[in-house]
């Protein structure tokens, strides 16, 4: 996959908080990838909807793909841990695929960790990192 540096996600990531609603809570992680494959993205934006009951989701990969934001088909939020999940669904120009990525955020530690599982494959990748709180 394509590498994406901060200033470009950074600069995405500003544009859609600027056109956003209403002010919501949101999570900045960053993430280090100990593996060579580049899956784990460096960074990933939460945006938490203003009733806290779901979350749109921006990484560099889903802004290569042209599908950021992403809606998290699973989310949670409460004093001690934040989660969120979300499929990439994309065609490489030579495969589709689909990669579940799987956020735990755990708040009193500041410490954040992240798993892909592609679907298909045995084989899973994960990174750990931490979350900045935005309000």
């Amino acid at each position: 996959m394509k590498s994406f540096g901060t200033a470009t996600f950074g600069a995405v990531a500003a544009l859609f908080l600027a056109t956003s609603q209403a002010a919501a809570l949101e999570y900045l992680c960053e993430f280090k990838n100990p593996s060579s494959r580049k899956t784990i993205p460096e960074q990933v934006l939460v945006k938490v909807s203003p009733d806290g009951s779901s979350a749109d989701i921006i990484d560099p990969f889903l802004l290569h793909y042209g599908q950021a934001p992403l809606k998290a088909s699973s989310f949670s939020d409460n004093d001690k841990l934040m989660k969120a999940k979300w499929l990439l669904k994309a065609d490489t120009g030579g495969a589709y695929v689909k990669f579940s990525y799987f956020l735990v955020f755990r708040k009193a530690r500041g410490k954040a960790s992240i798993s892909l599982t592609p679907h298909g494959y045995d084989n899973s990748e994960s990174g750990t990192g931490s979350c900045k709180i935005r309000t």
